[in-house]
């Protein structure tokens, strides 16, 4: 009986760590999309596995630990900022060069008066 309750004893641990290391996880995750977030294909790699993880650090409780909560925030700040920051870059393209083959045209002609070979 004595290895029975140890033996549970050992799994509840298990499951509470596991969840509070999924927690810390997102956390970190959440921190590296929201400074990353100019780097387009890392910052939505990273919020997105952190609010995935976020959301499975739960397991079958109804409510998220502390660093659930932090690293949600996080990863879905980081998103965000994302695709603000590229949603403006796109919107600027549109309305100051009317589009993207004026822009490439510009692009273009200033590396022609440096004296840049393009390939």
């Amino acid at each position: 009986m004595e290895f029975q309750e140890n033996n549970d004893t050992q799994k509840n641990h298990t499951q509470t760590s596991r969840s509070e290391t999924m927690a810390l996880a997102s956390m970190i995750l959440g921190i590296v999309a929201l400074l990353t977030s100019a780097c387009i294909y890392l910052s939505v790699i990273c919020g997105s596995l952190g609010i995935i993880l976020a959301l499975i650090s739960r397991g079958s409780e109804q409510t998220l630990s502390l660093r659930s909560k932090v690293g949600l925030i996080l990863s879905i700040a980081g998103l965000l900022m994302t695709f603000f920051i590229y949603l403006s870059a796109i919107l600027y393209i549109l309305l100051k060069y009317g589009g993207t083959e004026e822009f490439l045209q510009q692009y273009s002609d200033l590396y022609q008066s440096m004296g840049i070979q393009q390939f």
